[in-house]
């Protein structure tokens, strides 16, 4: 059983987490909003479904649904949005980065996000369903 330095260290990683998922999901929330990308850019509907299993992931997990599978889900989206990036820019990656406060807040967001996830992943039993967050 876990200490009570643990369980709050768990809960803390879970909140951080959670929110950092949010603020990835925010920024490309308002990245879709404001640019002009039309409906032939690919981005759209990737950014799109990112955003829904962020929210969706997020919402699971602060009703109390922490589970292996589904940090393993958030990881791999956070992780796919950071290495998309990197992909689409390929080069340029530190100048878009330092031209674009979203993709800038993104990254942080998903660098963190993947981080604290990965933590709590490594400490979950794979067989352990919590109902009620990280215990």
């Amino acid at each position: 059983m876990a200490g009570p330095s643990e369980q709050l260290s768990d809960r803390v990683l879970w909140l951080v987490g959670i929110q950092a998922a949010l603020l990835s999901a925010a920024a490309h929330l308002l990245w879709l909003l404001s640019s002009s990308a039309g409906v032939s850019d690919i981005r759209v509907p990737l950014f799109s479904a990112a955003i829904v299993v962020l929210v969706a992931g997020s919402a699971a997990l602060f009703r109390g649904y922490s589970h292996r599978r589904l940090y393993s889900l958030l990881i791999g989206t956070l992780a796919a949005l950071l290495v998309g990036f990197i992909m689409w820019e390929g080069t340029a990656t530190v100048a878009a980065l330092a031209a674009e406060p979203l993709a800038a807040i993104a990254w942080v967001g998903e660098i963190v996000g993947i981080v604290a996830f990965g933590v709590l992943y490594r400490r979950s039993h794979p067989d352990r369903a919590a109902d009620n967050g990280p215990s």
